[in-house]
C-alpha cells in the first residue's frame, strides 16, 4: 500500500524528478498549492475510499502524517 500511496503523491504533485518520502514536509514542495490539495483529496477518496477534509489535510506536516491517517482507515489494505 505504501508504494501505491507514494505513486499517488508523485502523480498529484507531478514529481518527475524525485520520489516522495514519508518524511518529506508538504511545504517543501513548490507544487503544493490549493489545487494540488483538492486533487489529492479527490484521489484519496477514489483510490483508497478515505475522505479527508481540507482543514485536516492542511494541518498535516509530512507525507508520513497523511499516510498514517490513510492506514488508520484502511487497515486491511
Amino acid at each position: 500500500m505504501e508504494s501505491k500511496f507514494i505513486e499517488l503523491i508523485s502523480y498529484v504533485l507531478e514529481l518527475d524528478d524525485r520520489t516522495p518520502e514519508l518524511g518529506d514536509r508538504f511545504d517543501t514542495y513548490a507544487e503544493w498549492d490549493s489545487l494540488a490539495q483538492l486533487t489529492l483529496i479527490a484521489e484519496l477518496d477514489e483510490q483508497f475510499g478515505v475522505t479527508i477534509k481540507g482543514s485536516e489535510l492542511r494541518s498535516m506536516e509530512t507525507v508520513g502524517d497523511l499516510y498514517r491517517r490513510i492506514l488508520a482507515e484502511t487497515p486491511n489494505e
